[in-house]
């Protein structure tokens, strides 16, 4: 009697190509998915520190222009007026410098406190704190922003971080301490004195 020997179909071409486009697209998706969380956390971060370096930037400059050094000098001690309208106009010239739209920045300053925003598509969406002396020093209480997105884009505690920087680090710059500090509406009174007096 003659043995019957049975062979195994070949594999099936078809399943193994599938197999194979399987993984190639599934390798793709993951290098796009890595790429993209690459971009995203590396990108934030950036985002961040562009956007408190603008707002530090114009209210220093500010601070320069209504306590003015003179050259080779530093800064008098005495008392300085910053108003909502030469701080919006410093904040609307640094955006506009770095190729920003500038047009809806504002600047609110009442006795309760400071508010700085922007007004896109009908939505305004703002920071705002406190400003007040404290230990010869200029302090934001109570940072806080209106929008998530602002939020998300620079926390609120950064915002008022960048506020404290640009002042302190001017008025430190020109051996002064901040002794009195008095919001009314429309204007910041920096009362200054000489460091350690």
């Amino acid at each position: 009697m003659a043995e019957i020997t049975t062979s195994s179909p070949p594999p099936d071409a078809s399943r193994s190509s599938k197999r194979i486009w399987l993984i190639i697209a599934g390798s793709i998706l993951g290098l796009c998915v890595l790429s993209c969380a690459a971009i995203f956390f590396l990108g934030i971060p950036a985002v961040r520190e562009g956007l408190r370096d603008e707002i530090e930037q114009s209210v220093s400059t500010e601070v320069a222009q209504q306590i003015p050094a003179p050259p080779g000098g530093e800064a008098q001690p005495g008392e300085y007026t910053i108003t909502e309208e030469s701080l919006q106009t410093s904040l609307r010239g640094n955006l506009d410098e770095e190729g920003d739209s500038a047009g809806d920045v504002f600047v609110d300053i009442t006795p309760t406190g400071i508010e700085i925003g922007i007004i896109s598509r009908g939505q305004t969406a703002t920071y705002g704190g406190v400003p007040i002396a404290e230990n010869g020093r200029f302090v934001v209480r109570d940072a806080e922003s209106s929008s998530r997105f602002l939020s998300f884009l620079l926390p609120s505690d950064e915002f008022g971080e960048a506020l404290e920087d640009a002042v302190n680090n001017y008025l430190t710059d020109n051996s002064l301490e901040l002794s009195a500090l008095e919001l009314t509406d429309g204007a910041i009174v920096l009362t200054t004195v000489p460091a350690g007096a």
